[in-house]
């Protein structure tokens, strides 16, 4: 039993390699020479021992690669090990929206309830309803700060850009005795966590002995911006998906006898999201009338969304984690690189992709006009009239090839705000609309005779969807057609809620064209030559390349942004 040969790979764990080991083991003892092992009562030990060695095994392997960021793939391992390095990642993200109210003053009136002079109150941790339904139950919304507004006429007296979040109200008292660590873990519930704890939309209050504390991001003066404020705290999404109100030892900490109310917001996440003119059903105590210190009956005023709401996400993935974590330590806090800016800016829920550029991309060899400027483009999660305006195309209005027109101001300032706690002080960002290149691609096909074309064909369609969602996509980026081709026909190439299983059927498959819509003549063009200006074009490096009857891949500009055009695309299979 002394023969090394004989030692198991450590890679080697699984049940079955280890039992044969082990056979082959004990056939060299002159006791089990020809021994029959099917249906031996030393079986059961034999397998005994390969469970407990595939076991063992496993988790040892398991802790090893649970050791390091790149290779863990536990939620509580991933989310501990980028705490060490300052990145604490974020649990749901509600949408977010203003709604609209509007009064019919001289009905008020004639009730007694409103006069011309008269300050009214829109209320916060008020709930609204929308007409969206999720889980047999309408969408919450809930307003988030004070509006006061004074009635200047009679008719109909409107007030606007009121800031809501969606969520259900959520209200939980405790003492200081109920700190553990300075803790308290918040039942687990699906919480809004906020991109921005600095803008109008919170989605957490807490009170202390009915004092409402300051929500910071961590507890350093240099970063927190408030040395001078001592009743804060912050919010955390642990290891175990836990929300958890942290106070700081440096700070002020609730008392033992000292009441703690905290007002927060149930979030759907993803499925918040809701279409414009959907928020119609408001709280019988939304609008108050603080001149007479009356609540004004619901009937004589309605309120509506006309922007979609949009910005709602679920908790960061494991791999996205693991991808924001890294940029966030490099940076430091601040917006040096390309990488900050890009990272930073993609942690919002509202923002699907980002790029930066600056002089360098621009004038390679210098251009004064261009020092210090950050160019600044982006891709909301939802298109809409609150992020990004576009319009389709001129040629085909019902196209779903769609060309962004302007981003929304008000969104732009919100970037800018969001941004510009870490910025360097001699940068200055200008924002870029995406130019978006639609491809059509020319696939030919030969499938197997056991597979059914329509739906080999619907699958492939299907994972060039996915291989251009946006999610897998990136500004400036060179797509080669052989890896397009092979990540097709390559099985293993799932998305989490599609397996492709047609793709099996293909025997070989080609790319023979590749078509992007131009805009300005409204028609499908070849890329551009290497030689262009203009992108997308082709990458060559030799004029011999041309020679080569082949498809080169395709560079697209640092501010273009590739999407398929499915329905345009060719697929055909090939006897």
């Amino acid at each position: 039993m002394s023969n090394n040969t004989l030692v198991p790979d450590y890679l080697n764990i699984d049940f079955n390699t280890i039992k044969q080991k082990i056979i082959d083991q004990l056939s060299e003892s002159d006791v089990f020479t020809d021994y029959n092992y099917e249906g031996a009562n030393i079986t059961i030990l034999i397998e005994l021992m390969a469970y407990l060695g595939e076991l063992s095994t496993y988790y040892i392997n398991k802790l090893a690669k649970n050791c390091y960021i790149d290779t863990a793939d536990l939620y509580e391992t991933v989310s501990r090990l980028v705490n060490l390095i300052g990145y604490y990642p974020a649990g749901y993200r509600s949408s977010r929206t203003t709604i609209t109210l509007s009064l019919i003053t001289s009905a008020a009136s004639a009730a007694g309830e409103v006069d011309i002079d008269d300050i009214l109150r829109v209320e916060p941790w008020k709930e609204l309803l929308s007409t969206k339904n999720y889980n047999n139950e309408n969408i919450s919304f809930v307003t988030t700060n004070p509006i006061d507004s004074t009635v200047n006429s009679y008719g109909t007296f409107t007030i606007t850009d009121i800031p809501v979040r969606q969520g259900k109200l959520k209200e939980y008292t405790y003492t200081g005795s109920d700190l553990i660590d300075n803790k308290i873990v918040l039942p687990f519930i699906n919480f809004g966590y906020d991109d921005n704890i600095d803008d109008d939309y919170p989605s957490l209050k807490v009170e202390v002995n009915d004092e409402e504390w300051t929500r910071i991001s961590d507890f350093y003066d240099e970063l927190s911006g408030l040395s001078d404020e001592d009743n804060v705290y912050i919010l955390r999404y642990d290891k175990y998906k836990r929300y958890i109100i942290e106070f700081s030892d440096t700070r002020n900490v609730p008392s033992f006898t000292d009441s703690i109310k905290i007002t927060a917001v149930e979030s759907l996440g993803s499925n918040g999201n809701v279409a414009k003119n959907t928020i119609i059903y408001p709280d019988n105590d939304l609008l108050t009338n603080n001149t007479k210190g009356i609540t004004i009956n619901s009937e004589y005023y309605t309120i509506t969304n006309y922007t979609e709401a949009t910005g709602g996400s679920d908790p960061e993935s494991i791999t996205e984690i693991k991808n924001n974590a890294p940029a966030i330590l490099h940076a430091q806090y601040r917006n040096v690189t390309k990488n900050d800016y890009v990272s930073y800016l993609e942690l919002r829920s509202d923002i699907a992709k980002a790029n930066v550029w600056g002089e360098k991309e621009i004038a390679p060899s210098g251009d004064i006009d261009n020092y210090n400027k950050v160019y600044v483009s982006l891709i909301p999660t939802e298109w809409g009239s609150n992020t990004l305006s576009y319009s389709p195309s001129a040629s085909d209005p019902n196209t779903e090839r769609v060309m962004p027109i302007a981003y929304n101001p008000d969104w732009v300032q919100e970037i800018a705000e969001y941004l510009e706690l870490r910025k360097m002080l001699c940068a200055w960002e200008v924002y870029t609309l995406p130019e978006i290149i639609y491809f059509r691609i020319d696939i030919g096909l030969k499938i197997k005779s056991n597979y059914k074309s329509a739906k080999v064909i619907n699958d492939v369609k299907n994972k060039l969807v996915y291989y251009f969602s946006v999610s897998s996509r990136d500004f400036g980026e060179t797509l080669n057609f052989y890896e397009i081709e092979n990540y097709i026909k390559d099985a293993s190439e799932v998305s989490d809620t599609d397996n492709f299983s047609n793709v099996k059927g293909i025997t070989a498959m080609i790319v023979r064209n590749i078509d992007f819509w131009d805009f300005n003549s409204n028609s499908w063009l070849d890329p551009y030559s290497y030689k262009s200006e203009k992108y997308p074009q082709w990458a060559r490096s030799t004029d011999s390349d041309w020679d080569e009857n082949v498809l080169r891949s395709i560079i697209i500009n640092y501010n273009q942004f590739p999407y398929i055009s499915i329905d345009d695309c060719i697929i055909e299979v090939e006897s």
